[in-house]
């Protein structure tokens, strides 16, 4: 009977860190989400600038403020 209980003890408690890792888990691939879609945005700015803007464009620039 001893056994049982002990048994039942240890069975509740790594349910209890079983059920606490899930919810780590999903608040982390919440975030992970989160931080890929930022990533999407962030790439579509940098693909603008990318094609809008060169370094030869900009020193052209400068070369006719300069003149």
């Amino acid at each position: 009977m001893l056994l049982l209980a002990a048994l039942s003890v240890v069975s509740i408690y790594f349910y209890s860190q079983l059920a606490t890792l899930n919810d780590r888990v999903v608040q982390d691939e919440s975030i992970i989400s989160w931080l890929q879609t930022h990533i999407n945005d962030q790439q579509l700015v940098i693909n603008r600038f990318n094609e809008s803007v060169t370094n030869s464009d900009v020193q052209h620039k400068v070369e006719d403020l300069e003149k």
